[in-house]
């Protein structure tokens, strides 16, 4: 559990960093302070940090996206394995390739990960794990005790459309379901990324 909650942190911070860069180029909420809904750890981030967030998020992408397609298709040719009850040898092998994959994945986040924590201060990493550590809280809280949904519901993620947590398009909570800033190639959802690549359990 507790790596499970460090894996979530980490790859929480690395998201708020990314949605900083969006509200960095629009500005605050209406308040006239710059930043991340102008306030928070992200809220002065550089022309150099933005830059460098881009730069390791576009290279990122350009290595995952061919392994993830890889992966998709060996999935479905492992479903037609089972389907079709195919023998031993060629079920350890389809599962040895998705393996390969997830791992290879995997990998690829944690250069990732590297060079978007390279981007920031000691200081900006102290206090995005400290305030995203107060959300993680809340969210396992909310998920118990059936307040909320935990962490997709009204916890760290919140509700598309407002209530709770940090809704997408709301005011103070913010930034979690924001996306990174890219003119060139639309908004990419940093954190939809993270999640979908892992942390999560090893194959056997």
């Amino acid at each position: 559990m507790r790596k499970l909650i460090v894996a979530v942190l980490t790859c929480g911070l690395l998201a708020a960093g990314g949605a900083a860069l969006r509200a960095e180029e629009k500005g605050g909420e209406g308040d006239g302070k710059p930043g991340w809904r102008g306030h928070g750890p992200f809220a002065e981030l550089t022309a150099e940090q933005r830059a460098a967030m881009k730069a390791a998020h576009r290279s990122h992408r350009d290595a995952v996206t061919p392994l993830k397609d890889k992966l998709e298709d060996e999935l479905e040719k492992l479903r037609g394995l089972v389907e079709k009850a195919a023998p031993e040898k060629d079920l350890s092998a389809s599962v040895d390739k998705v393996k390969e994959l997830h791992r290879s994945i995997r990998a690829e986040r944690e250069k990732f990960m590297d060079k978007m924590g390279a981007s920031l201060t000691p200081l900006q990493r102290a206090k995005g794990v400290l305030m995203l550590e107060r959300r993680m809280k809340g969210a396992m809280a909310g998920h118990f005790f059936g307040k909320g949904r935990g962490m997709k519901g009204h916890g760290m993620r919140g509700p598309r459309g407002g209530g709770g947590g940090a809704p997408r398009g709301g005011g103070g909570g913010g930034g979690w379901r924001d996306a990174m800033s890219d003119d060139e190639d639309g908004p990419e959802d940093v954190e939809e990324e993270l999640e979908v690549e892992g942390p999560g359990p090893e194959l056997p």
